[in-house]
């Protein structure tokens, strides 16, 4: 993945799950630090793990998703609102960075 990750760097990447193994968090995390890779937390079993991807890539780097009809997107968002990240943290997650990321774009 880190080869693929460092020679496309011109379009933005989104690891889905938070690469949907915990033992792998802290590698794709470091990952994520890098300016055009991001991480999606939606579909994930320990929504705790958001708070830790938080932590280590950053509040810009992870991006909301609700994943389709696996699961109901109130319960996706209530995956990170019990966190009680700091709101600029939470604004982020939750929309703020994918609308930047789209922003950013040229479509």
């Amino acid at each position: 993945m880190t080869v693929l990750v460092k020679k496309f760097t011109r379009a933005p990447i989104i690891i889905a799950h938070l690469g949907s193994d915990y033992n792998l968090l802290k590698p794709f995390c470091d990952l994520a630090r890098m300016d055009h890779v991001y991480l999606d937390c939606s579909n994930l079993h320990l929504y705790r793990i958001i708070k830790e991807a938080v932590q280590l890539a950053g509040a810009d780097k992870v991006i909301w998703g609700s994943d389709g009809w696996w699961q109901h997107p109130a319960v996706e968002v209530m995956m990170v609102k019990v966190l009680k990240l700091p709101k600029v943290d939470e604004e982020k997650v939750l929309g703020g960075n994918i609308m930047s990321l789209l922003e950013s774009q040229s479509f």
